[in-house]
């Protein structure tokens, strides 16, 4: 089955596809996302793996998760992170409400507005105290025109692991 969109012909995702846009949106682990569809950890591994199918029911709520997903990525360009994990005014976490046998979409999507507000300032503070290739430089005595030819200082400096040309 695939759908038309515009006058491009979009084909649905994999499991594959969706389990991985999942993690990365939500920031889950294997045995979360377990927990999350009700299923064993295997389970998952022999999705990813292409071994077997997901049931129409794991398939079910599987596409539901990732609409959840796709929704936080309209809300925010950055990965959850923590923020999935903690826990709300109710006490309860956006991974304890997927993990609900009834996933209330409407919740969590009203949550995910908090935390993405959340975590846009996370990433405003982080980059605020982030060294910037100028500043980098300065502390080698580089001019800031010349760290184009010194990047493997900078990268040294910051951690960064360049490939050899």
């Amino acid at each position: 089955m695939s759908f038309l969109v515009g006058l491009a012909v979009i084909a649905p995702l994999s499991h594959n596809e969706m389990i991985s846009a999942i993690r990365s949106s939500l920031s889950l682990r294997i045995k979360e996302l377990a927990e999350v569809l009700r299923v064993q950890r295997p389970t998952i591994y022999s999705w990813i793996k292409d071994e077997v199918e997901p049931s129409a029911s794991n398939r079910e709520r599987l596409q539901q998760i990732y609409r959840i997903a796709s929704k936080w990525n309209r809300l925010c360009e950055f990965p959850a992170e923590r923020f999935v994990r903690a826990a709300g005014t109710d006490g309860h976490s956006v991974l304890e409400l997927l993990k609900a046998e009834e996933i209330i979409e409407e919740g969590i999507v009203g949550r995910f507005k908090g935390l993405a507000a959340q975590r846009l300032k996370l990433k405003v503070e982080v980059d605020r105290y982030r060294p910037t290739a100028e500043s980098i430089a300065r502390r080698y005595g580089l001019a800031p025109d010349d760290v184009s030819d010194q990047q493997h200082l900078i990268d040294a400096e910051t951690g960064k692991r360049s490939m050899p040309d």
